[in-house]
């Protein structure tokens, strides 16, 4: 006989194995099959009264015998094995869902806060600009009347406009792409240094000492 392996061999800790069982399975039909061939020849040596044909029979239909009940056990196994593997191929697909609406609620709060973040942001980015344009036109206003008309208010960067562009400009080389349509980004000198060096100029407009 073929040299089968048992049903607590199969259904290992890890759980049962569909391909496995029905491999064994096989193998079993295939043994049963020859056992109904070699007692069928066995019945007519018995019936013939070869030697020892009547004592090779009931060996052969004993062993019939614990083929079928092997092979009753074992499709019971198999139908046992392949609810559990739909149970188990549902609950992964559950898991999988759960995982993908959890990856959704994470995201959808971290946009949230994304959000916020920036609702908070633009608050700040507003009161700065208009403290920029506020401290700007007090610039412009200190400007002593018979030089403002003088005065390089594009190289001292007084013009509004000019202000304007400059922010623009420094949001874009920030990355923030929708601020101005501008295709030499990578010429754009920072909002900060631009504002330096306007600065020095104005600073070169006083009298000297």
């Amino acid at each position: 006989m073929v040299n089968l392996p048992s049903l607590a061999e199969i259904f290992r800790p890890a759980g049962p194995s569909v391909a496995k069982i029905e491999a064994t399975l096989n193998a079993v039909d295939t043994e049963l099959e020859a056992a109904h061939d070699t007692y069928s020849t066995a019945c007519l040596d018995a019936e013939l009264g070869g030697g020892d044909a009547l004592a090779t029979k009931q060996r052969i239909e004993l062993e019939k015998t614990k083929l079928s009940r092997r092979r009753e056990d074992l499709q019971a196994a198999l139908r046992v094995a392949r609810m559990r593997e739909q149970q188990k191929a549902s609950a992964e697909v559950k898991a999988a869902e759960q995982r993908a609406w959890d990856a959704l609620k994470a995201a959808n709060a971290a946009r949230w806060s994304a959000v916020q973040r920036m609702d908070k942001a633009a608050d700040e980015f507003a009161a700065a600009y208009k403290n920029l344009l506020s401290a700007n036109a007090a610039l412009y206003q200190a400007i002593p009347g018979e030089f403002r008309g003088k005065a390089d208010h594009d190289a001292g960067m007084v013009r509004i406009q000019a202000l304007e562009e400059a922010v623009r400009l420094d949001l874009l080389k920030r990355d923030v792409t929708w601020s101005i349509s501008y295709p030499w980004k990578h010429t754009i000198i920072p909002f900060l240094a631009k504002l330096e060096d306007a600065t020095k100029v104005i600073s070169s407009w006083l009298p000297q000492a």
